[in-house]
């Protein structure tokens, strides 16, 4: 947040969010327009400004020593407040101790892919997090490989899961969803935590296709046969690209969606409580 001085007639607030990510972006987004739209402050203006989360945090740290001003002369470069989904770490805390970060938003990160003749959003691509894992670790390779085809008996069956190699797509640079998407991999397959890391920089020992977040990474998935890569769910829907399903230990299916968020939400918490209406 950047308020203007008292002695002005204008203030201006300033959120900095990465909405190529989706959620805290989107988000602040709808903020500021019903700030406006409603007029909660006649003499205020909410603005949402897009940047990455490590430009947002290190703008909250103090802008001249934190972040490379060479390189990044975004506007506004003083914030009292920003949304991210990146965690901070205890440097960030023992660097600036006046820093705190506070959950707010719950989305998921979806498993997109592009697999020729899919068509129908009824039959799903179901994969269990471990196969994710060694997908993106390169120990599974194929999309015709026998777990992933034992998983899913009807796409086998109509011959989409071809003898066709996988073509892992990531984001290039940093990235707060590679780094939680890497993050929650690592605790389904300790091979994956040991090989690959949580670190959102390039993966090791895996042919990857970096791309720019947001359309060059979207489109190039639509647009390329068997490839597998992943984004927030909100894009994937936007974009109508197809989401794996996740088998549950239990058996059971889990799809991206906002109700599955919720329940996974509230069950998490330490204050939960049954939460009805949502299916997994």
């Amino acid at each position: 947040m950047r308020v203007w001085p008292a002695n002005t007639s204008r203030r201006e607030l300033f959120c900095g969010a990465d909405v190529s990510a989706g959620y805290p972006g989107v988000c602040a987004h709808q903020q500021g327009f019903s700030y406006d739209m409603y007029e909660i402050q006649p003499v205020a203006h909410c603005a949402h400004t897009s940047m990455s989360s490590s430009r947002g945090t290190c703008r909250l740290m103090g802008y001249y020593d934190n972040c490379d001003t060479e390189s990044d002369k975004q506007e506004p470069t003083s914030l009292s407040w920003s949304g991210s989904d990146s965690l901070l770490t205890h440097s960030h805390y023992l660097q600036t101790p006046d820093l705190h970060m506070y959950p707010a938003i719950a989305g998921a990160v979806a498993v997109v892919f592009n697999l020729p003749g899919w068509n129908s959003p009824a039959e799903h691509l179901v994969l269990t997090a471990a196969i994710v894992a060694r997908i993106f670790r390169a120990d599974i390779s194929n999309w015709a490989h026998p777990e992933i085809a034992e998983l899913n008996p009807k796409l086998h069956a109509a011959g989409i899961l071809r003898n066709a190699s996988i073509r892992v797509v990531a984001r290039a640079g940093k990235s707060a969803t590679t780094f939680i998407f890497k993050k929650s991999l690592s605790k389904f397959d300790d091979d994956f935590g040991s090989q690959i890391g949580t670190s959102s920089q390039p993966w090791p020992g895996v042919d990857v296709v970096y791309l720019p977040k947001g359309f060059p990474l979207l489109s190039y998935v639509l647009d390329t046969p068997y490839t597998i890569s992943y984004i927030v769910a909100s894009a994937a829907k936007e974009w109508s690209l197809p989401m794996v399903t996740i088998q549950q230990p239990d058996g059971s299916t889990m799809a991206a969606s906002g109700a599955n968020v919720q329940v996974t939400t509230v069950s998490a918490s330490p204050c939960s409580t049954k939460f009805e209406g949502a299916q997994s």
